[in-house]
C-alpha cells in the first residue's frame, strides 16, 4: 500500500488537475472505482493481518504501533477521503481537489511509517 499511495499521491492526483472539467466527474468515478478494486482488498487484507500479529504475537509494542497507524490510515479513508471523491464525482471544484491532494498526505506519510515499523519489525524478529 506504501507504493500504491506513493504514486496516487505524486502522480495520479496532480493528474486529476488537467482533466478536461466536462469529463471531471466521470473520471473522478473512475478513479474510485478502478483504485477501489486494488486498494480495498489490500486495507482489508492489512487491516486482518495487523490484528493477526497482535493476536499471536509477542513483541506487542511495534505491532500494536503498526495496528494503531493501520486505524488511523481507515479513519483518514472514509471521513475524509472517501468524501472528498464523493464531492469530484458528483462536480469539479478546484478547493476539493486540493483538499483532497494536501489531506492525502496523512495516509502517504502513515503508511510509509508503517511500512518503516514493519521493516524494523522484520529485522528484529
Amino acid at each position: 500500500m506504501t507504493g500504491l499511495i506513493w504514486f496516487v499521491q505524486i502522480v495520479h492526483y496532480p493528474l486529476m488537475e488537467a482533466y478536461e472539467r466536462r469529463w471531471f466527474s466521470e473520471h473522478a468515478r473512475r478513479h474510485a472505482r478502478l483504485t477501489g478494486y486494488v486498494a480495498i482488498p489490500i486495507m482489508t487484507l492489512e487491516l486482518f493481518t495487523g490484528i493477526y500479529l497482535l493476536a499471536t504475537l509477542l513483541k506487542v509494542n511495534l505491532v500494536t504501533l503498526g495496528l494503531m497507524l493501520i486505524v488511523l490510515i481507515w479513519i483518514s479513508t472514509f471521513a475524509v477521503q472517501v468524501p472528498l471523491h464523493a464531492k469530484l464525482q458528483s462536480k469539479y471544484d478546484p478547493g476539493t481537489l486540493r483538499q483532497l491532494i494536501f489531506s492525502n498526505w496523512v495516509r502517504t506519510w502513515l503508511w510509509t511509517l508503517r511500512s518503516v515499523f514493519l521493516l524494523v519489525f522484520l529485522i528484529s524478529s
